[in-house]
C-alpha cells in the first residue's frame, strides 16, 4: 500500500513556566507533514523552519491524531504546493532509479520526506519501487483540494463509528470540524443533523436539516427526516 498523504497538520502543546504568581501558561505550535501509512496508522514529520518535512517520522494513533492535530492547509498551500508541483514534473515518465534529474534543494528535502514515509525512517538511495510510489503520491497531491478531501473523508467516517458508539460529542466536533473545510457540504449537514437527534437536540437538528436544504434543495432525505420530526411532534 502506498502511503496517502494527509497534507499538514499544526499541534498545539502547552506548558507551565514558573511558579506562584509568576506561573503562565505558554504554548507552542508545531507544522507537521502526515501520511496514512500500511496499517492505518498515521506517521508524522515535524516541518522544519522553512515548512518542509524533516524525514524523521513519528507513528500516531488514528484517535490522537484526528483529536490532537488540526489541519493547516493554507501552510501546505504557501509552502509545499509549487514544489510538490515541480518535483511532480521533475519525475514525470521515470520509471526507475537510473538517470533521476538534479533536483533543487526544496526538490530533494520533499523527496526525503516522501521516501521517509514509504520506509517511516530517513531513508537510503531511491530504488525503483520507490520511484514509482513517489510518483503515485505527488499524483494524489497535485491540488490541495485533493489533500484537504482526503482529511475530510478521514474525519467524517470517524464521526460515522462515533455516532455508532453513542460518542456524541466528539461526532459533533469532527463533523463541525469537516464544515470548516466545507461549509456547504449538504451531506455532512445531514449526518450532523442525526447526531443532533440522537443527542435529543431536536431543534439543533431542524436547524441543520435547514442549512442543508439550503445548500441543496433537492436533498430528500433531508426533507424526509424534516417531516418525520414535523409529524412525531418533536422538539
Amino acid at each position: 500500500m502506498i502511503p496517502k498523504i494527509l497534507g499538514v497538520y499544526e499541534s498545539v502543546k502547552s506548558d507551565n513556566l514558573g511558579t506562584g504568581t509568576t506561573r503562565k501558561q505558554q504554548e507552542a505550535r508545531i507544522y507537521w507533514f502526515a501520511a496514512q501509512v500500511p496499517g492505518g496508522e498515521i506517521a508524522c514529520q515535524p516541518l522544519n523552519d522553512a515548512y518542509f518535512p524533516s524525514a524523521f517520522v513519528q507513528k500516531v494513533g488514528r484517535e490522537e491524531f484526528l483529536k490532537e492535530y488540526r489541519l493547516a492547509p493554507d501552510i501546505y498551500e504557501n509552502h509545499l504546493a509549487g514544489v510538490v508541483a515541480s518535483l511532480r514534473e521533475a519525475l514525470l515518465g521515470m520509471e526507475t532509479a537510473e538517470g533521476l534529474p538534479e533536483f533543487s534543494h526544496e526538490q530533494s528535502v520533499l523527496l526525503k520526506g516522501l521516501v521517509a514515509f514509504l520506509h517511516v525512517r530517513p531513508g537510503g538511495p531511491l530504488n525503483d519501487k520507490d520511484v514509482f510510489a513517489v510518483r503515485a503520491m505527488l499524483d494524489a497531491m497535485r491540488q490541495a483540494r485533493d489533500v484537504v478531501l482526503e482529511y475530510q473523508r478521514m474525519i467524517t467516517g470517524a464521526a460515522i463509528d462515533l455516532r455508532k458508539e453513542r460518542r456524541f460529542d466528539l461526532a459533533v466536533e469532527y463533523y463541525e470540524r469537516a464544515l470548516e473545510l466545507d461549509a456547504q457540504n449538504d451531506h455532512i449537514m445531514f449526518n450532523l443533523a442525526r447526531v443532533y437527534f440522537e443527542m435529543g437536540r431536536v431543534n439543533d437538528a431542524r436547524d441543520m436539516l435547514f442549512r442543508a436544504l439550503e445548500s441543496n434543495p433537492e436533498l430528500e432525505v433531508a426533507r424526509r427526516f424534516l417531516r418525520y420530526l414535523d409529524a412525531s411532534g418533536s422538539k
